[in-house]
Order: C-alpha cells, then sequence, then structure tokens
C-alpha cells in the first residue's frame, strides 16, 4: 500500500515539474514558496489516509481435502493465522471407519484363508507322504508277487518233473507186474495149477508106492533096495512138491510186489497231480497278486499325483492368500489415511 502511494507522489511531483518547466520558457514566475513555521515540540502525530483499490495478499494456497464428504466442524475463520499441522476443519468419517472395518474383515478373512491354505498345504504333503509309502509297499507286494509267482513256476515244473517219473514208475511197476503175474502163471501151469494137483497125484502114488513095497518086505516079497528105492522115489516127489510151493510162493510174492510198485507210482501220479494242481493255483494267486500290486501302484501313482496338485492348489491359496492380505493392509492403511485426512 505504502509503495503504491510513493509511487503517485512521484509521478505527481513528475507532472507538476514537467508543467512548471514548459511555463518556465514562457514566463518567468515567481518560485518562492510560502511556508509556515512551528515550534518544535513533542507529541501525537496522526496521519491517516482514505485510498481506494483492492487489497490481496502476497501468496495465496488453495487447501484441498484428500478424501470427500461433508464439513461437519470449521475450527478457523477468515484472516486466522495457522501453522503446520493446525485443525482447519472436521469431516464426517462414518464412511472411513466403514471402509477400515471392511477392510479389516477382508483382513481377518484372508488371514483366516491363509491359515485355512497352510493347514491345507499341510494335509496335502500327509497326503502326499503317505501315497509314496503306499507305493513304496504296492512295489514291495509287487515285487513279492513276481517272486511267489517265479517260485510257483518253479514249483509247477518240479511237479511236472515228479509227474513223469511217477508216471515212468508206474509204467515199469505195470510191466513188472506183467512179468511177476505171467511168471506165476507159468509156474502154475507147470505144477497143475495153483492146487499143484500133479505134483500132489505124484506124491500120493509115491507114498502108495513105499507103503506097498514095504508091506512086500514085510512079507519077504520085496527086497531092502526096493524099500528104499520106493523111499527116495516119496522123497524127491515130496521135495518136488515143497520146492514148487516155495517157487509159487516167490512167483506170487513178486505178483504182490509189483501191484504195490504199481499202487506206489499211482500214489505218485496223484501227489504229483495234487502238486501240479498247487502249483497252477500257487502261480494264479500269484498272477492275482501281481495285478493287485500293479493295481495298487497304479493308485499309489494317482494318490501321488492328487497330493502333489493338492500341494499346487495349496499353494497358489498360500499366495492368493498372502496377495489378498497385503490388499486388506494396503485397505486399512488408505482406511486410516483417509480417517486422518477426515480429521
Amino acid at each position: 500500500m505504502n509503495k503504491k502511494l510513493v509511487f503517485f507522489l512521484c509521478l505527481f511531483s513528475l507532472f507538476s515539474f514537467t508543467s512548471c518547466s514548459e511555463k518556465q520558457e514562457s514566463v518567468k514566475m515567481d518560485t518562492t514558496v510560502q511556508v509556515q513555521t512551528a515550534s518544535v515540540e513533542k507529541g501525537d502525530l496522526s496521519v491517516e489516509s482514505t485510498y481506494i483499490g483492492t487489497i490481496s495478499a502476497e501468496g495465496t494456497a488453495n487447501v484441498v481435502s484428500l478424501v470427500s464428504g461433508n464439513v461437519e466442524e470449521v475450527y478457523v475463520s477468515m484472516g486466522d493465522i495457522v501453522a503446520k499441522g493446525d485443525k482447519l476443519c472436521q469431516l464426517d468419517d462414518r464412511s472411513a471407519r466403514l471402509n477400515l472395518n471392511s477392510a479389516q474383515a477382508g483382513y481377518s478373512m484372508a488371514q483366516a484363508g491363509y491359515s485355512s491354505a497352510q493347514a491345507g498345504y499341510s494335509n496335502a504333503q500327509a497326503g502326499y507322504s503317505n501315497a509314496q509309502a503306499g507305493y513304496s509297499m504296492a512295489q514291495a507286494g509287487y515285487s513279492s508277487a513276481q517272486a511267489g509267482y517265479s517260485m510257483a513256476q518253479a514249483g509247477r515244473s518240479s511237479a511236472q518233473a515228479g509227474y513223469s517219473m511217477a508216471q515212468a514208475g508206474h509204467s515199469s511197476a505195470q510191466a513188472g507186474h506183467s512179468s511177476a503175474e505171467q511168471a506165476y502163471n507159468s509156474t502154475v501151469a507147470t505144477y497143475g495149477g495153483e492146487e499143484m494137483s500133479l505134483l500132489q497125484e505124484q506124491v500120493r502114488m509115491a507114498q502108495e508106492n513105499y507103503n506097498a513095497t514095504v508091506a512086500l518086505f514085510e512079507i519077504g516079497a520085496a527086497s531092502r533096495l526096493e524099500v528104499d528105492q520106493a523111499k527116495q522115489a516119496l522123497d524127491s516127489a515130496v521135495a518136488t512138491l515143497e520146492a514148487a510151493k516155495k517157487s509159487v510162493d516167490a512167483t506170487k510174492s513178486n505178483v504182490e510186489a509189483t501191484s504195490a510198485g504199481i499202487q506206489s507210482a499211482e500214489a505218485s501220479i496223484e501227489s504229483a497231480e495234487a502238486g501240479i494242481q498247487s502249483a497252477e493255483a500257487s502261480m494264479k494267486s500269484a498272477e492275482a497278486g501281481i495285478q493287485s500290486a500293479e493295481a495298487s501302484m497304479k493308485s499309489a501313482e494317482a494318490g501321488i499325483q492328487s497330493a502333489e496338485a493338492s500341494m499346487k492348489s495349496a499353494e497358489a491359496g498360500i499366495q492368493s492368500a498372502e496377495a489378498s492380505m497385503k490388499s486388506a493392509e494396503a485397505g486399512i492403511q488408505s482406511a486410516e489415511a483417509s480417517m486422518k485426512s477426515a480429521e
């Protein structure tokens, strides 16, 4: 305001000086200035000036709130002196509080989702370990079933070899039995049948001849030599009969022995057949075990893949929950900033 006053005074003086100079060129005037003097004394000096104009500050600043809302209270008036950090007004912060509560609730939900995702990841890890253990067990079962199948195959081969040997023994026993029966029949036929009637007749006749010779000897009709010869003939017939009985008994025993051999061979064949059937049953059981083990391995592999997928899903859930937590934290910070700005 003072600068404007000085400017107008200087302009007025210049204008006056210019006007006087122009007049001096034409007419010389008296330049004596009449002044009034006064004695110097102490007192108040009052100067009043009236001006027409617009007053403005040296600097201005627009104050804009970071958030929108209704102004509930104003703490300053026009012309008040304020400093940095002073409250100018109070805005309605109910919306900001709602945003803060919503952000906090979202953060709590994100935390719960994070905990759930971590628990899911732990469960998936446990499932993965169980699936791997199941796969190892299935592999062991598969190896055991294969070993059992190999043993069953070896047992069947052994049983088949035993069956072949039993058949050969049976054939041999039958051949021996046939030979023994032929020998027995031939022997029996030679001696007049099983009762040995021919030899029995020879013994009877020798006995009668001996008795008759002894009777003749007693009356002097036969000599001692004839008695002795009759006795020798009787003894020879008896000896022949006894030898024939032994021969028949021997061939009969041989027949019975070969019959037992046949029975033994048949028992061996039955045992070998049972061994073959048992080995085949073991092979079928081993094959079923192999199929079961393969199915278990496939199931375990599927379990491993499922567990891996669950782990990946849980990891994605953890990452998503972490992102949600970060977003919720940013929302909380934004809501808190809005509340501060509303103060």
